[in-house]
């Protein structure tokens, strides 16, 4: 699974991309390495990392589903079609820095303008 994980990585354009596998809570491993943001298709993983960290979720539903987008942002996710538009929502997030309310309203100017 590493493997596999790593290959698909570089294939997207990431040079030497780290990849830990692991069967236990994502939570308490984003916690210990200070992570600000976790991407997962998983809702659980997106779970256990808002609760157990600080770590914010994006959930990447890849199909057209709306009642596990509602349930996700409900929950305070950011929800995106793809992986390639987490990393927009993660640029944007670095661009705007960490203001006042900023995670809310990039979550919902990108959701608006994206899916």
């Amino acid at each position: 699974m590493q493997r596999q994980t790593q290959r698909w990585l570089i294939e997207q354009g990431f040079d030497l991309p780290s990849v830990v596998v692991m069967s236990s809570s994502r939570g308490r491993l984003a916690q210990a390495m200070r992570l600000d943001y976790l991407i997962d298709d998983s809702p659980l993983h997106c779970a256990d990392a808002a609760s157990e960290s600080d770590t914010r979720p994006v959930l990447v539903v890849r199909q057209d589903d709306p009642q596990r987008r509602r349930g996700a942002r409900e929950m305070g996710f950011a929800v995106v079609p793809t992986v390639a538009a987490a990393l927009d929502l993660l640029e944007q997030a670095q661009q705007m820095g960490e203001q006042p309310g900023f995670w809310k309203r990039l979550t919902d100017s990108f959701r608006g303008s994206r899916g």
